[in-house]
């Protein structure tokens, strides 16, 4: 893969009462943790090096190009010292791409899925445990899971997307789907965009096709348009950085919401996968090389999307609080300012029987037998839990307790 590098510019002034230039000024660039003299550079691909410590020009002007990271700059001129102790220089393609969750880093969810539950095409697409990037199969899948791995091919950590071990009939396609809110694209209305992809398969020598597409209604995606696609031929078992560049959405709606597929047309197979990692939409002409953001950074990203509030570990903690509104319910408030959509947001709970209702007034914890939620506001969902019997008194307190013997995942989501 290409390294490129950012670029450091700027102009050296100097005076109190007037200013002037500082011309020649003396710049040094060092690393903010070590010390270190950092290697600079005069073009972006790191064709030309630059010494360090090196002089501005005779209008104090400065350009040099380094790699990303927390640096030192100080500046000397007229046997004045002034020092930058953090400068924070950003990759510019980890700034700029719109996927969320490129690289599966991020795998809030419970479990993966079976390739048979996806077979129908996209209206049955869903997430396996990573998130953001959904999978669905054309066909007839007969073996075969869509999950998301920390042992694959493509990208640089080894996490990625997956199709593993699936058997396809005739006509066999597997596809991830990525969805982009309309707040977010509507950075790419009126001018070019580019979409990058590594991806890695075991069909043979087979085409992936990309799909641009754009939502009808904003966030809406059950009916899009299409704004381009391009075929690119794969190798059996190579990685390949899929790259497709200036694509043209001058005439298009994105700020509705974009939709990506990545679709390989792999026919009838027995046993076989197909990779994706690395994920990158930009504004502009061109796709820069894939750069990474922090993982906390990554994981706030995603809770705009998918919350779980919970994960197996059996501890029997106090989970969430509320008030008893009937002798046999609970309802606990829950916060979901943030998210996308709060007021579609829906709850899944892997084993509902796993947590326990606890009130004043009761005698002992009670196995919850049905949870179900309603939207108040933009800013909170009370969910009902219903538990045996009728312990409860009306109006007391109430809790949400997860069961000491076994656990169970609480899921807030309202995906795209």
């Amino acid at each position: 893969m290409t390294v490129t590098y950012e670029v450091i510019q700027d102009t050296v002034l100097s005076g109190t009462s007037s200013i002037g230039i500082g011309a020649s000024a003396e710049v040094t660039i060092r690393d903010a943790a070590s010390g270190a003299l950092v290697s600079l550079f005069e073009d972006r691909l790191g064709a030309s090096g630059e010494s360090n410590p090196f002089n501005a020009d005779a209008n104090g002007q400065f350009r040099v190009y380094a790699a990303p990271g927390r640096l030192q700059i100080s500046i000397e001129f007229n046997s004045v010292t002034r020092v930058w102790e953090d400068f924070q220089l950003i990759a510019q393609s980890a700034r700029e791409n719109l996927i969320i969750n490129p690289t599966a880093r991020v795998q809030q969810r419970d479990s993966n899925i079976a390739a048979t539950a996806i077979d129908l095409g996209k209206a049955n697409a869903g997430f396996g445990q990573g998130d953001r990037l959904q999978g669905f199969i054309t066909g007839t899948a007969s073996a075969g899971e869509y999950a998301a791995v920390s042992n694959a091919n493509p990208g640089s950590t080894g996490f990625a997307f997956r199709f593993g071990g699936v058997t396809i009939g005739a006509g066999g396609k597997m596809s991830f789907l990525y969805r982009c809110e309309a707040k977010d694209a509507v950075q790419l209305k009126g001018g070019l965009g580019s979409f990058a992809v590594e991806v890695y398969h075991d069909v043979g020598v087979n085409n992936v096709t990309i799909y641009i597409r754009d939502a009808d209604v904003e966030d809406v995606f059950s009916a899009v348009t299409d704004i381009a696609n391009k075929v690119f031929s794969v190798a059996n078992l190579a990685v390949t950085r899929i790259v497709f560049e200036a694509i043209d959405f001058s005439s298009d709606n994105p700020e509705r919401g974009i939709e990506i597929e990545i679709e390989l047309d792999c026919g009838s197979v027995t046993t076989r996968f197909f990779e994706a990692a690395e994920l990158l939409l930009v504004k502009g002409p061109e796709a820069p090389p894939f750069e990474h953001r922090p993982y906390v950074l990554e994981l706030e990203l995603c809770r705009r999307y998918t919350r779980v509030m919970d994960v197996k570990s059996n501890t029997g903690a106090r989970f969430l609080l509320g008030q008893c509104d009937t002798t046999a319910r609970i309802a606990c408030p829950v916060d979901v300012r943030g998210m996308h959509d709060p007021t579609a947001v829906t709850v899944v709970v892997s084993d509902v029987t796993h947590f326990d209702g606890y009130a004043g007034g009761a005698t002992s914890e009670m196995t919850v037998i049905a949870l179900s939620s309603v939207g108040d506001s933009s800013e909170a969902v009370t969910l009902l839990c219903t538990v045996t019997g009728t312990p409860f008194t009306v109006g007391n307190a109430g809790e949400l307790i997860q069961d000491e013997t076994d656990a169970a995942v609480l899921t807030l989501a309202c995906e795209l």
